[in-house]
């Protein structure tokens, strides 16, 4: 059993991934989040680009610090210098912080696959880091620095692939793919052959609990990818969304209107077997479709 004592701070607790995250530990572990608000319900008052409030983190004396934020993932954020600002800069900074006031808080840095080159199919932990987005190279250079040049050992980063679910922004494929049926809009696609490594955010949330539950996280490897090893392309999962949404029109999805992104192959994927060594295990892709499709038609 996990110790109930042991205390979590998710950062970024109100995104995507540290909402899940936040959910899923709260079952076993005395479970924190930050927020950028000054008066934060059920959540501590925190802001990375803000030095003054690091001071909150330091006071509650967490045993885990999971560190969700990150911007630049959506579409809507394309300011490059606050790419930078909260991705490399100000994470770094905070973690200098927390070396020198909280060494034996221990550190899970959620990174990104979008750090390696992404023109390689195949991916593992000592693949090639030419990250060939603003987005993928801060994020990189924050996992640069962990491995490199921070002073303590209590750090971990994972690198995961492509994550669906809810709470991901409606901007994101499998979101905005639901909500056109549901609001009967067209929305503009790209061919959709490129094939990716998917699957369900609570799978890394479930693998992050596995992790906690080992006596000694020093001696797991310090960067490990999550992803299921297999690819599935954007249009294939289309193709099973379709006959799950109600009064689907074939119309709403306008297939071939866009360009894929520059700086990627048609196909990557998790080839990596660590994270599946140490308890990572996919959910049925279909099933979690199927209840993102619920979520969504009911937001």
């Amino acid at each position: 059993m996990p110790d109930l004592k042991k205390k979590v701070l998710v950062l970024g607790g109100n995104g995507f991934v540290g909402k899940n995250i936040a959910l899923t530990l709260i079952k076993d572990y005395d479970v924190l989040t930050s927020s950028r608000k000054q008066e934060p319900i059920g959540s501590i008052y925190f802001d990375l680009s803000q030095k003054e409030t690091w001071r909150n983190i330091n006071q509650l004396d967490v045993d885990i610090i999971i560190n969700c934020i990150g911007y630049g993932v959506v579409k809507e954020e394309q300011d490059i210098k606050e790419v930078f600002n909260t991705n490399y800069i100000n994470t770094i900074a905070f973690y200098e912080y927390l070396g020198l006031k909280s060494p034996s808080t221990f550190i899970i840095h959620i990174g990104t696959a979008f750090e390696y080159d992404l023109t390689q199919k195949e991916l593992y932990e000592n693949s090639t880091n030419t990250p060939l987005t603003h987005y993928g190279m801060s994020k990189f250079l924050a996992s640069n620095y962990l491995l490199h040049k921070f002073t303590s050992n209590n750090y971990l980063i994972l690198r995961p692939f492509s994550m669906f679910g809810s709470f991901e922004d409606i901007s994101k494929i499998i979101p905005a793919l639901i909500l056109a049926q549901k609001e009967k809009r067209e929305l503009k696609l790209s061919n959709g052959l490129q094939k990716r490594d998917y699957f369900h955010i609570v799978d890394l949330a479930n693998f992050i609990n596995n992790l906690l539950k080992k006596t000694d996280l020093n001696t797991l490897p310090k960067c490990i990818n999550i992803g299921t090893g297999s690819s599935i392309s954007i249009k294939e999962i289309a193709e099973y969304l379709a006959p799950q949404l109600p009064s689907f029109q074939t119309s709403f999805w306008k297939w071939g209107l866009l360009a894929n992104r520059e700086g990627e192959t048609e196909e990557f994927l998790n080839a990596s077997s660590t994270g599946k060594k140490l308890g990572f295990e996919a959910s049925d892709l279909k099933t979690k479709l199927k209840e993102t499709i619920s979520y969504y038609w009911n937001l």
